[in-house]
């Protein structure tokens, strides 16, 4: 329940900073939550020298943080600009170089190599979430909401939590303002990011459950959450670079 709740309350903050149309405040919340996975990311999964991880993933939030300010200046499109490669290939530089200086013996060393490799593409997809425009972030954010609630509600009936909420983001995305404005390939990237941005946010949850720090504690619900929201930045992010070519 505990991840359920945390990733509700994550999908609700960034569906209310979406109708403010800044995406550096969506950057802002996208930041926080990269902040917090990066604090819990070595505890929940038992790394060794879990602050060489938080190290390495503060480095990526700080590196994605100066990539989406940096395109606010780039002449190209925000979503397309060759600043996003910073954080990646920081990140994963750093990941190795953690490798490289660690004084433990390097225990672990795959497990923990892969583990913050994979963090490092669950913090950016979590920026992934300023590349749309605000009704996209609005619509894939309130059924991720509402799935997320479904999921603490009804723990037995997933398939139930993930139909109520992408019935309310499709039905939030045929009542948004701009969709008679939308061309017919707009329309279908913003009901496919209501049906499909729930799907990933509980999938996330239901595999990062089976841990045992997410099962027995509540940080690691937390931590689950936040990456179930994240990871789901994908699909805002897919939406926003295909939007263009489609249309």
């Amino acid at each position: 329940m505990t991840a359920a709740l945390a990733a509700g309350a994550t999908a609700s903050t960034l569906a209310l900073t979406a109708w403010g149309g800044e995406p550096l405040l969506t950057t802002a919340v996208a930041a926080v939550v990269g902040a917090a996975v990066a604090l819990g990311w070595g505890r929940m999964l038992d790394l060794p020298a879990p602050r060489g991880t938080v190290a390495v993933l503060l480095v990526v939030v700080a590196l994605a943080v100066a990539a989406a300010l940096t395109s606010r200046l780039d002449d190209r499109a925000f979503g397309v600009s060759v600043w996003w490669a910073l954080p990646v290939a920081g990140g994963v530089w750093a990941s190795l170089a953690h490798q490289v200086w660690r004084g433990d013996g390097r225990p672990r060393v795959v497990d923990v190599l892969t583990a913050e490799v994979f963090a490092v593409l669950v913090v950016v997809a979590g920026f992934l979430w300023g590349w749309s425009g605000p009704g996209t972030v609005a619509v894939a954010a309130l059924g991720v909401l509402v799935t997320a609630v479904g999921d603490a509600l009804l723990p037995t009936r997933r398939w139930w939590a993930w139909a109520g909420g992408a019935a309310v983001a499709t039905a939030a995305a045929l009542l948004l303002g701009g969709w008679q404005h939308l061309s017919g390939a707009g329309r279908v990237l913003l009901v496919g990011a209501a049906l499909v941005a729930p799907a990933v946010s509980q999938a996330t949850r239901l595999v990062l459950l089976r841990l045992p720090a997410v099962a027995s504690g509540a940080s690691g619900g937390v931590v689950a959450g936040l990456v179930s929201v994240a990871l789901t930045g994908i699909v805002a992010g897919l939406s926003a670079m295909l939007g263009p070519v489609l249309a």
